[in-house]
């Protein structure tokens, strides 16, 4: 699901009064933010926009005009003007659809115009929630194929199947009520951040730029001992885990056992032997892997925060190199007096790793919405090519090589 001016104005279409028109309801909308954009005789305008075939104009989208519009006066208007184009007998399947849009996992937004997420579930005036949302279909693009999609299916069978679910159902609220315990709110960190379940981040963004923790915490089995286990997955498998087969929860458990084993790893005292030879394992295998670039290497190491922007992983890499630089910096410098390994082939063949992730997602590392990205893949690359058992320990040895200056450039400010 989506939600976009073509969505809202669909659903206002769907639940018009009657003898009204598209191109008069879509005009009435735009007309409340510029009222000297006057297109409520233009029927193909109307069409384009409701299927989501093109955005909006400048003239309703631009800033300095939006931010001249008064709340209030805003909601003045859809009282007055764009209520009575609403049958009233459909005023809740309005109200009640679009709630259930916002409220799905797939709304990333923690605000809808003036009001926050949680404010504009629980509002009732139908002229203050629909000034609201609105004002945020001004602000996201409306041309697009996942718009154009979602317009397509809406009909008046789905809308009221959307009308009928309760938001107090919806996975948004579940997410949030009851309060998550501090022991919830820490399980993530036993799954990298991710959903056990699909592997989609549970830290997401919402249009302003702003990170937020999207997550449900779910009961899956009971030890011997009484305890209850649980663990943090995305809303949208959180939402589907009553459904699965026991087969399907029983691998869930073991994935959830295999993940708090590599979490522990995390907290190994430097010295543990095993830790040492899982660390001295990877660095091995990657070296010999005899894959290594041409790129000349740097010799000025970089703060994390000079390569890194990504708020995701930033706080990760910048524990890690904290916690284990060193660390890891005297197995590479044992292994160098060995003559196992020579630091500049490391270098390079980190270097080369890096390289070839890039091109695999057709992005560079400076990119810092895809940072998270190249991060990953880098990750899911040292697993593989060392048979290790522990991500976590992958990831040591990546920020490692971040913070010496092989792999991720820094960021010109």
């Amino acid at each position: 699901m989506i939600l976009c001016y073509g969505v809202l104005l669909k659903i206002l279409v769907l639940c018009k009064a009657a003898n009204e028109k598209q191109k008069n309801i879509n005009g009435t909308l735009l007309m409340s933010v510029n009222n000297t954009y006057d297109v409520r005789t233009d029927d193909h305008l109307a069409s384009t926009l409701i299927r989501c075939k093109k955005n909006l104009a400048e003239d309703v989208t631009n800033k300095k005009i939006l931010r001249k519009i008064e709340q209030d006066d805003l909601i003045k208007y859809f009282e007055s003007d764009v209520r009575p184009l609403i049958n009233p007998e459909k005023e809740h399947i309005v109200l009640r659809a679009l709630q259930n849009i916002i409220s799905s996992s797939d709304f990333n937004s923690r605000r809808v115009g003036k009001l926050g997420r949680k404010q504009i579930l629980k509002e009732e005036n139908l002229a203050t929630f629909l000034a609201n949302v609105f004002l945020y279909t001004l602000a996201v693009p409306n041309k697009g194929k996942d718009g154009e999609t979602f317009v397509r299916s809406l009909n008046e069978e789905m809308l009221s199947i959307l009308a009928d679910n309760t938001v107090e159902n919806s996975n948004y609220v579940q997410t949030s009520e009851p309060p998550i315990s501090t022991e919830q709110l820490l399980l993530p960190l036993l799954t990298d951040g991710r959903c056990l379940s699909c592997g989609k981040s549970l830290i997401q963004q919402d249009n302003e730029g702003e990170f937020f923790q999207s997550q449900q915490v779910v009961e899956l089995s009971t030890t011997s001992a009484g305890k209850v286990e649980e663990v943090a997955l995305c809303p949208s498998c959180a939402t589907k885990y009553p459904q699965l087969n026991q087969k399907q929860k029983n691998a869930l458990v073991s994935a959830f056992h295999q993940a708090k084993k590599n979490a522990q790893l995390a907290f190994y005292i430097t010295d543990n032997e095993k830790t040492n030879n899982l660390i001295a394992t990877t660095i091995r295998a990657l070296y010999d892997s005899n894959r290594s670039s041409d790129t000349p290497q740097k010799y000025d190491p970089s703060e994390v925060e000079e390569k890194i922007k990504n708020a995701i992983i930033q706080d990760k890499i910048s524990s890690y190199v904290a916690n284990h630089y060193y660390y890891v910096n005297d197995i590479l410098n044992n292994m160098t007096t060995a003559n196992m390994i020579t630091a500049t082939k490391m270098g390079k063949v980190m270097r080369r790793l890096y390289e070839d992730v890039e091109d695999g997602l057709n992005c560079k590392g400076t990119d810092i919405p895809m940072q998270e990205a190249v991060f990953e893949g880098m990750v899911t690359e040292v697993h593989a090519r060392s048979h290790q058992l522990s991500r976590t320990v992958c990831e040591w040895l990546i920020a490692y090589f971040i913070q010496g200056c092989a792999i991720f450039d820094a960021i010109s400010k």
